[in-house]
């Protein structure tokens, strides 16, 4: 079983990418970014789905990388530790729940584009009645 570095590495040179990639993805230097996939860094859980987000990717397909079981225990900063086991007996279903969730986030994209559309219509709307309550006030002082 690969450890969580070993599983980056692997997953990484899949993708075809070299530590410079991954840690300009990251934002971070090329020897922070070797330390994890060397084990020399604790990884935590945020960490981890920030680089699968930046690999195009899960955090469960980092984790498991085909594996039927993982088990990850995360070390916290005051020494208790967390558990997480990832079972990857459903593939098909855990994919759908992955497509779902990327439709969901396309979907949710779409929207906060139509309301910042309409918001610009509205405020063009607001300036349109300004105008014309203006031009009826005229009016209206002209008779």
């Amino acid at each position: 079983m690969l450890n969580i570095g070993e599983k980056l590495r692997e997953f990484r040179t899949r993708k075809g990418l070299t530590q410079e990639n991954v840690a300009e993805l990251l934002e971070m230097s090329v020897g922070n970014y070797a330390h994890i996939e060397q084990g020399k860094t604790k990884v935590t859980i945020q960490k981890l789905q920030e680089i699968a987000e930046k690999l195009q990717t899960d955090i469960f397909e980092l984790l498991t990388l085909g594996e039927k079981n993982t088990f990850y225990i995360q070390e916290n900063k005051d020494n208790s530790q967390n558990a997480y086991i990832i079972q990857n007996s459903l593939p098909s279903d855990y994919q759908k729940v992955i497509a779902t969730n990327k439709d969901l986030a396309h979907s949710l994209d779409k929207s906060q584009q139509e309301v910042s559309f309409l918001k610009e219509k509205i405020t063009l709307l607001e300036a349109t009645i300004t105008d014309l309550r203006n031009t009826l006030a005229v009016l209206q002082k002209g008779k």
